[in-house]
């Protein structure tokens, strides 16, 4: 069997950059079983799952879908079509599913180790993230030489708070195949060990490795961001969005970078409107686009944005912040102290980038 690699991540929600580091899309290897054989037509199972496998690549999961089930429905003992099918449930987030196949897939074939690494990355996202290291365990125990596993295991030692065996994980993939996948998520667990220089050059790394690495862009502007570091923060944010389609969480962030810097607003704007409209349900969203009208002085879209936000989530700090900070300009002098207070007390430093950019100044302490 020949083996693909499709790209996964851990989901996470688009947030300011100012606040956690993003553990949005970190990488996790999905390996793809495509037979190296062609099959004679429609009614081989192996036909199908050729078929299914190509359909997934051009983006066609649900007609992988139906080609796998078919499959399966012909030969029900036909590991890959399981293994298959599960790589296509992780993508669609149905996790609970994507385990099932695998371990029907495992059961048919306890040789598989792209399996196990794909069960890892399931139970991975379930937020168990001991049985991954179990899966990733089993899977680097059949095939030692396995970067991807290695770099997933990584991944969730580093979900644990293990960073030293994370580290250990990522840099041993990265001896073994020279991979941009391993110095991105080298860099994003050296930012939750609190190292922004060292974090920055493993995206430099990445970036070196895949002049192309939109995501690496994208984390490198959010070290920048946080570090106060606006103009390269800004470069790296557009970088990152010319290199692909839109992504929420740069689009915010580009929006809450402009707000700091105080210019360009009406682009900041439109892309606040576009990062809110990918993910409506987002309070971070909708409290960056809030802090943009603020800074335009739109005090009543201002108020309507936090307002929006903290029904999304009334304990979002930046949120509260804001809402005070506007009806602070509105003359609603003892609802924005409320505000300012109620954020303070879920977040006392959540004033502090407000402050530093000359905003609601009237509410610093001392």
């Amino acid at each position: 069997m020949k083996v693909f690699s499709l790209p996964h991540g851990i989901n996470g929600s688009p947030r300011r950059v100012s606040m956690t580091p993003r553990l949005a899309s970190i990488g996790m290897a999905l390996a793809l079983a495509i037979s190296a054989t062609s099959a004679s037509g429609a009614s081989d199972p192996e036909f199908l799952v050729n078929r299914a496998a190509k359909l997934v690549l051009a983006g066609d999961n649900d007609g992988a879908l139906r080609d796998l089930d078919e499959a399966i429905r012909l030969s029900p003992n036909l590991a890959a079509a399981y293994s298959n099918r599960g790589v296509i449930y992780l993508q669609k987030q149905d996790y609970p599913r994507a385990i099932v196949d695998f371990d029907a897939a495992i059961g048919l074939d306890p040789t598989r180790a792209s399996a196990f690494n794909n069960r890892g990355n399931a139970y991975n996202e379930l937020g168990r993230h001991d049985t991954a290291i179990a899966n990733y365990d089993q899977a680097l125990s059949l095939r030692p030489i396995y970067p991807l596993a290695l770099i997933n295991r990584g991944i969730a030692h580093m979900a644990l708070g293990q960073f030293d065996q994370a580290l250990s994980d990522v840099d041993h993939a990265y001896r073994l195949k020279t991979e941009p996948l391993a110095r991105r998520v080298r860099g994003q667990i050296l930012e939750k060990m609190g190292d922004s220089d060292g974090a920055i050059e493993a995206y430099t790394q990445a970036i070196r490795l895949l002049g192309t690495y939109g995501e690496a862009y994208g984390l490198r502007a959010d070290v920048y961001s946080r570090l106060g570091k606006l103009e390269p923060a800004l470069a790296d944010y557009d970088k990152a969005l010319s290199l692909g389609s839109d992504d929420p969480t740069n689009l915010n962030n580009r929006c809450w970078v402009r707000a700091l810097m105080g210019r360009d607003l009406p682009l900041a704007l439109q892309d606040c409107d576009r990062s809110v409209s990918l993910q409506p349900e987002s309070a971070p969203a909708r409290a960056t686009r809030a802090f943009v009208h603020l800074r335009m002085g739109s005090l009543d879209l201002a108020l309507a944005d936090a307002d929006s936000g903290l029904r999304l989530d009334p304990k979002d700090a930046d949120a509260l912040f804001l809402r005070g900070a506007a009806r602070h300009e509105l003359g609603l002098g003892a609802e924005a102290k409320a505000d300012i207070d109620a954020a303070t007390a879920i977040n006392p430093a959540v004033g502090k980038p407000y402050f530093d950019a000359g905003v609601a100044a009237w509410a610093r302490p001392g």
